[in-house]
Formats: structure tokens, sequence, C-alpha cells
């Protein structure tokens, strides 16, 4: 899911002297002619900060990053005390010699430097967390707090809060980015993102159901309430949210995934999950999800006299293997079929390749367990018992993992204004 979006940071441009400006201009179109004045100027007025600002970032503009930084470096001690300097320096860490660290850590100097501009915390909060280094975000959005009380920075302190699991500030302040009526999707869906973290799957689905209210389906909302219903056992529920998500994107791949996943829960409502895998495959014959996905539609239903869906299913997995090889759901899925045909030996190999590609999933040790209490090999049996049921909790820990979403980390910031 597409959770977080990151803007560039525009920065105001230095407002240079008049020297400076005519060689701006004189030069603009050839950075060497403007490097080669600006390097005159700063051997005659060494202490100018502003020549040295403009010749680092020519410096960065042509790729001379050492030249850059040691230009950048002189410009910060001469204009350690001038915001204009220390903003220019931000964009060029920003944009031209990236580091955003240091570009946090000037934007900080500038907000404590002018205390007129109400949304300096709250970029470097955003810097900060940006670099990812939330602490440092907490005391730079606590810092603004008393001027920018704004959903934007309330937001970014929610994040920084969520990075270092301190759940109750950063449900606090989430929840605040919110009020009052707060007509912001992105702000529910952060709000939803923090409870899903924390597996509080019912407070999430409040929120959710709150966002539909207000802005109607959309495929992110749907798709993060099928991965709630899920975490909360309520499988039809999920199948339904997943199936509307395909009905308001039918291209998204994300839906067939996740419906993929729960087709096993699928009950009456399995033909409308088949007809669905059937069209994403015949729009996407290069595409060996398709295949694996209508394998699965097919061994979820009741088994047929003469293992007929078996066959079926098996030419469905050859063709996914020869799009694409070594996907563990499709090893996993040959090793069911084989086992059910009592061929213990080969299904114990595709249970183990299906394991080396994905050694978080419980179940191949599960079908492991089973052939080999067949084959009498108890010691064996045993150990993947004892795995099944360790990565089994795991899941039910954290469903959407199951489901094969890994919530991305709640860095990164929405909006960065002046």
């Amino acid at each position: 899911m597409t959770w977080l979006l990151l803007p560039a940071l525009l920065m105001p441009p230095l407002q240079p002297s008049n020297l400076l400006r005519e060689v701006a201009v004189a030069e603009s179109s050839d950075l060497a002619k403007t490097q080669a004045r600006l390097e005159q100027l700063t051997k005659r007025e060494p202490h100018n900060d502003q020549a040295w600002v403009q010749l680092a970032q020519v410096y960065a503009q042509r790729k001379k990053n050492e030249q850059a930084l040691a230009a950048a470096a002189r410009a910060e001690t001469l204009g350690a005390e001038d915001p204009a300097v220390l903003q220019s320096l931000v964009s060029l860490y920003i944009e031209l010699q990236p580091d955003l660290k240091k570009a946090a850590e000037l934007e900080a100097r500038y907000a404590e430097r002018s205390p007129a501009d109400g949304t300096a915390w709250r970029r470097a909060a955003a810097l900060y967390l940006d670099a990812g280094l939330p602490e440092e975000a907490i005391r730079a959005g606590k810092q603004g707090l008393a001027n920018d009380p704004s959903p934007e920075l309330r937001t970014i302190l929610g994040q920084a809060y969520t990075a270092v699991k301190d759940w109750e500030n950063a449900t606090e302040q989430l929840s605040a980015a919110l009020r009052p009526g707060r007509h912001d999707e992105e702000a529910h869906f952060r709000l939803a993102q923090l409870f899903m973290l924390r597996h509080d799957y019912t407070r999430a689905v409040d929120v959710l159901l709150n966002a539909r209210q207000i802005f109607g389906g959309s495929l992110p909302i749907e798709l993060a309430l099928g991965v709630c219903y899920y975490g909360q056992g309520r499988y039809a529920e999920a199948v339904d949210r997943f199936l509307n998500a395909i009905a308001l994107a039918p291209d998204a791949q994300q839906p067939y995934m996740l419906l993929g996943h729960v087709v096993d829960h699928s009950g009456a409502r399995l033909p409308e999950v088949e007809q669905r895998f059937v069209e994403f495959n015949n729009a996407n014959p290069q595409n060996a999800l398709g295949y694996l996905l209508r394998a699965k539609a097919l061994l979820a239903e009741p088994p047929a006299a003469g293992g007929s869906q078996d066959e079926k299913a098996l030419a469905f997995l050859r063709r996914s293997h020869a799009l694409k090889p070594d996907v563990a759901e499709a090893r996993y899925l040959l090793g069911c079929i084989l086992e059910r045909r009592g061929q213990h030996r080969a299904a114990e190999e595709e249970l183990e390749r299906s394991i080396a590609l994905n050694s978080q999933a419980s179940a191949p040790h599960l079908r492991l367990t089973q052939i080999y209490e067949q084959m009498g090999r108890a010691e064996d049996a045993a150990r993947e018992r004892e795995l099944h049921q360790r990565l089994l909790a795991a899941e039910q820990a954290a469903p959407e993992k199951a489901l094969g979403l890994d919530l991305p980390a709640p860095t990164g910031v929405a909006r960065r204004q002046r």
C-alpha cells in the first residue's frame, strides 16, 4: 500500500548582494565560468558568506563534492547566525549534496533564530524524521507546538512517536490531527495504521469505517479494512472487502494477492472469487500470479472424483513456475498435491524448497509434520510440529504478515510547507 507521500521541500532562494547577482546573471548558463568568478570573489572577499554558499551550490551542481562540502562548511562558519545562509545550506544538503541529518540540524538552528517563521520547527522535525532520527524529530516537533499546533506538525509528531513505539503519545498526536472534523483521508489512514501496527484491529476498523463514511470507498480503505477483519477472524468480511477493492481497481495487483491469501475462507463466494482470478489471469497472461491464484482457487474447492482439480491445479502451477521460478507459495501448493498423491519424497522436497524461500511461513511445516508421521519419522515430525506451532503463533500475533503485508515503518513526511 501507498501509505506515505514524500513531496520535495521548497526553500526560498538566497538574496544575493549586487555583485553576486551580477555574477549569477552573467554566467548562469556556464557553471564553469560561474565557478571561476565565485572563486575569484571569495579570494577578494573571504568573509562573504553568501559568496561561499553560492560557490558550494555550483560545486555541487558540477559534482565536485569535496569542494562543495568545504565551501559549505566555510559558509556555515561565517553565516552561523544568518538565517538566510542557514536556509540556503538546508536546501543544499537536501537537493544538491544530500545529507538529511545535516539539513535537519541546520533547519533547527534556523528555527531557533527565526521565531517569526511559524513552520520552521515543523520542517526541522520533518527532516529529522526522514533522516531516521525520531527522537530528534520529537524534540523539534515539541518545540514547534506552541506556535504551530497544526495537523501537519501533529502528524509528524505522531509518526515520530510511532517509530519509537510510544503508542500513547502517538495516538494523542495522530488523533489530534483529525480534529476538529478534519476531512483528510490520509490523516485517518495514518491513525488506522498506528492501530494496525499495535494489532488493535477494533480501533483501526472504527477509524476506517468513519473514513469510509466521509470519503466513500477507496482502494486503501478497502484493503486496510480487509486486513483488519482478517486480524479479527472475520474472514467472510475480509473476503468482501478484498472483492470490493477489486471492483474499485480491477487493474491493481494487491487486492488479488490478498484475496488469494484468504481464498479458503471464501465460502459461498468462492465461484465469484474464482471468476475474479480468471479475469485477472486473462488480462495478464504473462503474470505468474494469475496462474498461481487459479491453482489456489481450485484447491479450495471441495474434492472432486478422480482428482481432476489436482491435475488442473498442477497445470496452472507449472505455467506459473515457467514465468516466475521458485515462488514459495507455488512450491508449497505443489507439495500439498504430491502429498495427497502419496508421493511423500517428492512432496518433502517441494516443501523444503518452499521453506527455503520463505522461512517464516507455518503451513509447510504442518504438511511436513503429516508427511513424516506417515513415513514413521517421529523425530522429524516432532521437530516440524514445534516449528509449525512457533511460526503459527507469530502469524496469529501479526495477521498482516501472514497476508504478506508488511506495514512500512512510519517514516517520511506527508507535507513540508513554509
